[in-house]
């Protein structure tokens, strides 16, 4: 495991998986779990991003109307640069539209037990391919840290410490020279030399 703490100085949470997504040339992403929207407007608005996929798995259907409602997204999709290629997937019942898909990152947000992120993270592995996935809320007293430190080893395993959170990435699905650039913008937000 390799792990970075990044300054609240460096850059916000937001900020720092838009760094990772750039540092990768992202230009398909998904992001499971979008809730409120705030990190998809910053996805969106990265110039090389061609293709957006937000999924909010909610299942119960009255769930998915409130966030609807409530979610600043609705207004980023409109605005971005080519909205037929962005998406929002607000029930489980369309995410069958997302077997066999290929994304260059995908961010996994969702539920936090152990079985909502057993069931995301074999969901990708399963069903799509990626070259980087990650998620959010890699700490104690969550089912993400104890489920993906078992899942993902060694130096595949990235840990990022910021002021607010905690992330992961598995870097497994990357080149060595997208390793490289991850490597060298992780350590100028945290201001560390890693080896």
């Amino acid at each position: 495991m390799i792990e970075y703490e990044i300054s609240k100085k460096t850059c916000n949470t937001h900020q720092m998986v838009c760094e990772i997504a750039t540092a990768v040339k992202a230009r398909s992403i998904l992001e499971i779990g979008v809730a409120s929207g705030g990190l998809s407007k910053n996805l969106m608005s990265l110039p090389e991003v061609e293709f957006y996929v937000g999924l909010d798995p909610f299942r119960d259907p009255a769930d998915a109307i409130k966030y609807n409602q409530v979610a600043n997204v609705q207004h980023a999709i409109s605005t971005f640069k080519t909205p037929n290629l962005c998406h929002r997937l607000l029930i489980q019942g369309t995410i069958h539209l997302l077997r066999a898909a290929h994304f260059d990152f995908i961010y996994i947000d969702g539920d936090h037990s152990i079985g909502g992120i057993y069931t995301d993270f074999n969901f990708v592995k399963r069903d799509m391919s990626c070259r980087l996935l990650g998620g959010h809320d890699f700490k104690n007293g969550t089912g993400v840290k104890p489920f993906i430190s078992e899942t993902v080893q060694g130096d595949d395993l990235v840990v990022i410490v910021d002021h607010s959170s905690n992330h992961w990435l598995d870097v497994s699905g990357l080149d060595d020279e997208s390793k490289t650039r991850l490597h060298e913008v992780l350590t100028a937000l945290s201001g560390e030399d890693h080896v």
